[in-house]
Protein backbone atom coordinates (compact mmCIF):
# COMPACT_ATOMS: atom_id res chain seq x y z
CA UNK A 1 0.00 0.00 0.00
CA UNK A 2 1.16 3.25 -0.94
CA UNK A 3 2.37 6.20 1.49
CA UNK A 4 -0.90 8.19 -0.55
CA UNK A 5 -3.32 5.26 0.46
CA UNK A 6 -2.01 4.86 3.94
CA UNK A 7 -3.08 8.63 4.48
CA UNK A 8 -6.32 8.40 2.68
CA UNK A 9 -7.19 5.45 4.97
CA UNK A 10 -6.00 7.56 8.87
CA UNK A 11 -8.45 10.60 7.19
CA UNK A 12 -11.06 8.51 6.30
CA UNK A 13 -10.88 7.06 10.02
CA UNK A 14 -10.23 10.62 11.50
CA UNK A 15 -13.14 11.79 9.88
CA UNK A 16 -15.33 8.49 11.27
CA UNK A 17 -13.89 9.77 14.81
CA UNK A 18 -14.90 13.21 14.18
CA UNK A 19 -18.45 12.50 13.25
CA UNK A 20 -18.98 10.25 16.16
CA UNK A 21 -17.76 12.54 18.51
CA UNK A 22 -20.08 15.19 17.16
CA UNK A 23 -23.25 12.54 17.45
CA UNK A 24 -22.49 11.94 20.86
CA UNK A 25 -22.29 15.21 21.21
CA UNK A 26 -25.46 15.91 19.73
CA UNK A 27 -27.31 13.05 21.87
CA UNK A 28 -25.67 14.99 25.15
CA UNK A 29 -27.61 17.80 24.17
CA UNK A 30 -30.77 16.73 23.46
CA UNK A 31 -30.59 14.75 26.73
CA UNK A 32 -29.69 17.53 28.48
CA UNK A 33 -32.49 19.91 26.83
CA UNK A 34 -34.92 17.51 28.37
CA UNK A 35 -33.81 17.97 31.80
CA UNK A 36 -31.13 14.70 32.21
CA UNK A 37 -27.84 15.33 33.59
CA UNK A 38 -25.26 13.99 31.23
CA UNK A 39 -21.96 15.65 32.74
CA UNK A 40 -20.96 12.52 34.69
CA UNK A 41 -21.76 9.38 32.03
CA UNK A 42 -20.23 6.10 32.40
CA UNK A 43 -18.34 3.97 29.66
CA UNK A 44 -17.57 0.49 28.89
CA UNK A 45 -14.19 1.74 28.85
CA UNK A 46 -14.39 2.64 32.52
CA UNK A 47 -14.82 -0.91 33.18
CA UNK A 48 -12.32 -2.27 31.00
CA UNK A 49 -9.39 -0.13 31.68
CA UNK A 50 -8.89 -2.86 34.77
CA UNK A 51 -10.56 -5.69 33.82
CA UNK A 52 -10.70 -7.79 31.01
CA UNK A 53 -14.43 -8.57 29.61
CA UNK A 54 -15.99 -8.02 26.64
CA UNK A 55 -18.54 -5.22 25.87
CA UNK A 56 -21.69 -6.21 26.98
CA UNK A 57 -19.91 -7.69 30.07
CA UNK A 58 -19.01 -4.42 30.95
CA UNK A 59 -22.42 -2.40 30.06
CA UNK A 60 -23.94 -5.39 32.01
CA UNK A 61 -22.17 -4.24 35.30
CA UNK A 62 -22.72 -0.61 34.64
CA UNK A 63 -25.93 -1.18 34.76
CA UNK A 64 -26.36 -3.51 37.95
CA UNK A 65 -23.65 -0.64 39.57
CA UNK A 66 -26.17 2.15 38.67
CA UNK A 67 -29.28 0.63 39.62
CA UNK A 68 -28.23 -0.31 42.81
CA UNK A 69 -30.54 0.49 45.69
CA UNK A 70 -27.31 2.19 47.63
CA UNK A 71 -25.79 4.30 44.94
CA UNK A 72 -29.58 5.50 44.50
CA UNK A 73 -30.04 6.52 47.71
CA UNK A 74 -26.54 8.07 47.94
CA UNK A 75 -27.39 10.09 44.87
CA UNK A 76 -30.28 11.38 46.79
CA UNK A 77 -28.91 11.99 49.62
CA UNK A 78 -26.31 14.01 48.38
CA UNK A 79 -28.59 15.98 46.32
CA UNK A 80 -30.69 16.76 49.67
CA UNK A 81 -27.13 17.78 51.23
CA UNK A 82 -26.29 20.18 48.43
CA UNK A 83 -29.20 21.74 48.18
CA UNK A 84 -29.35 22.19 52.26
CA UNK A 85 -25.92 23.75 52.38
CA UNK A 86 -25.90 25.83 49.35
CA UNK A 87 -29.29 27.21 49.47
CA UNK A 88 -30.14 30.46 49.37
CA UNK A 89 -32.97 32.05 51.62
CA UNK A 90 -36.52 31.30 49.89
CA UNK A 91 -34.41 29.36 47.45
CA UNK A 92 -35.38 25.03 47.16
CA UNK A 93 -38.59 25.38 49.26
CA UNK A 94 -38.97 21.50 49.72
CA UNK A 95 -42.32 19.89 48.92
CA UNK A 96 -44.91 18.49 51.17
CA UNK A 97 -45.16 14.84 50.64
Amino acid sequence: MSEMEQEKIVSLNADKSIRRALDIQEAKDLLKREGFCVDNLWHIDDIQQNYHCEDDEAMEVLEIVCANDYIVSQTFDAIDMYIECNREQGEFKPKKN
